[in-house]
Formats: structure tokens, sequence, C-alpha cells
């Protein structure tokens, strides 16, 4: 009878050890969950910022390519300068993080490329997550400890070149009807009736 009851007693002791495991892997599969699920709302966030930037470039681009003055001399009121259209684009950025309850600053936008007239955009978002335990909420400890978060997006635009400079995009009559290419600034339809 003895026996049974140390091995009994050895018994519970394991499950015991065995539920603490348990409860200690439940905390840190936990804690993991919470910084992974603010990783993903920063790099939400970011791509959600950069579409945003790239939405309003894409609509200002033709604006880059209009002639600064009318023909009588006045300012082209369609005209946008290069400042304007890469204001407006970190503008609509840091609205769209700010939605998205990240905070995006001036620098965290930028423009790769380097061209005349960007088509890409990329925006980096940082935070931080604190991370407390089981055991810190039970003690009433501090905030936790901060998880450094960091994510980026990029955006690219696709203008219409041709639209933009007043050149059509389809043609029609003398035997073509369809897609236009434009080499040289001129229509060039024989590159598409060979597809």
């Amino acid at each position: 009878m003895r026996r049974a009851d140390r091995e009994g007693g050895q018994a519970s002791l394991l499950l015991l050890g065995a539920m603490f495991v348990l409860v200690a892997g439940v905390v840190v599969l936990f804690a993991f969950g919470s910084a992974l699920g603010a990783k993903g709302k920063h790099q939400r966030a970011a791509d959600l910022a950069a579409v945003s930037a790239a939405q309003v470039m894409r609509d200002l681009y033709p604006r880059l390519f209009e002639a600064p003055l009318l023909a009588n001399g006045l300012p082209n009121p369609r005209h946008l300068a290069l400042p304007g259209y890469l204001a407006r684009a970190r503008a609509a950025a840091m609205r769209g993080g700010r939605r998205n309850g990240v905070t995006v600053r001036f620098p965290d936008v930028s423009f790769p490329g380097g061209s005349f007239a960007p088509i890409k955009v990329a925006v980096a978002v940082r935070g931080e997550v604190r991370v407390k335990t089981r055991l810190e909420e039970r003690r009433g400890g501090g905030a936790g400890a901060p998880i450094p978060i960091r994510a980026r997006a990029a955006a690219e635009i696709s203008p219409d070149l041709g639209a933009a400079l007043g050149m059509p995009a389809f043609g029609s009559g003398g035997g073509y009807d369809g897609p236009l290419a434009y080499r040289m600034g001129k229509p060039s339809s024989h590159l598409f009736s060979a597809l």
C-alpha cells in the first residue's frame, strides 16, 4: 500500500509540473501573439499609407507636364510644380497612417528613383508594443517590456503618359482598330498588329 501511495504522489507532482509548463507556454504564446498582432497592424497601416500617397500621385501626375504659363502669359492654374506634387503625396500618406492608428512623420515618406516626376513612394512606420505577461499583470508590475516594431511599404503608379501628353491610347480607321504604342512621339500601331 505504501508503495502505491508514493507512486500516486509522484504522479500528482508530475501532473502539476506538466500543468505549470503548459500554463507558462500559453503565457509566452499570448505575448508573441500580441507582438505579432501589433506588427500586422503597423504593416497594414504602412501599406494603406503608401497606397493613399500613390492615389494622389496618380491623380496629380499629368499636371506636372502642364505648361507653367498660358499662351497669353498668365500662370496656368493646371500646372503643378514638383514640390507641390511631393507635398500633397506626403500629406496623403500621413493622413492614411493617422486614419489607421499609426504616426507617419514627414521623413518617413520617400520617393525612390530620384526622377523629375517620381512614380514610386515608400512609407516607413515605427512603433512599439508593450507586452505584459500574466505574472506581471497579477503582481501589478510596470507596463511590460517594449518591443520595437518597424514596417515598410512601397507603391508605384503606372501613369498613362499618352493621355498626359494629349496622345490617344487607341487608334481606329485606316485598317487598324486597337491600342497604340508610341515611338518617338508618334503612334506605332504595327507593334500590336503582330500580336
